[in-house]
C-alpha cells in the first residue's frame, strides 16, 4: 500500500469465526475474513475471504496470551468468483469491444474504398 504504483489504498477486515475447536494445547479456528479493499482509483471491493488459523499453547509463549501462539494462518479468496475477476473481465470486455469496433470500422472503410474503385465512376447516362 506504500510501494510506488500501488493499487490498494486501504484494507480492513472484520473476521467472523465459524468454528473453533480446542484439544489440549492446540486450537483450530476457521471462518470468514469480511475483508474490504479501497483501490487508488476510488473503487472498493469486498472479497469475504475464508481463513484458517492454528494456535498452540507453550510455556515459552507470551504471558499476555497465557502462552498461546499462532502456529499457522491462511486466508484466501474464491479463485473463480470474486470482485477482482469481475473487474478484470469487464475491462477486457470493454477493451476488446472497443478494439473490435475500431478494427471493424477501419476494415469497412478500406473494403468500401476497394469495391468503389472496382466498379468505376458512376455513369451519367443512366
Amino acid at each position: 500500500m506504500t510501494a510506488p504504483n500501488h493499487r490498494v489504498v486501504s484494507y480492513s477486515a472484520d473476521p467472523k469465526v465459524e468454528s473453533r475447536t480446542v484439544h489440549n494445547d492446540v486450537g483450530l479456528s476457521y471462518g470468514y475474513m469480511n475483508d474490504s479493499y479501497v483501490l487508488n482509483d476510488g473503487r472498493s471491493l469486498t472479497l469475504n475471504s475464508r481463513f484458517t488459523v492454528t494456535v498452540f499453547k507453550s510455556p515459552d509463549g507470551p504471558a499476555d496470551t497465557d502462552g498461546w501462539m499462532i502456529r499457522s494462518f491462511h486466508s484466501s479468496a474464491d479463485a473463480f468468483d470474486n470482485p477482482v475477476i469481475t473487474l478484470v473481465a469487464k475491462a477486457v470486455f470493454w477493451r476488446a469491444g472497443g478494439g473490435g469496433l475500431a478494427i471493424g470500422a477501419v476494415l469497412g472503410l478500406i473494403l468500401g474504398m476497394l469495391f468503389a474503385r472496382r466498379r468505376g465512376p458512376a455513369s451519367a447516362s443512366s
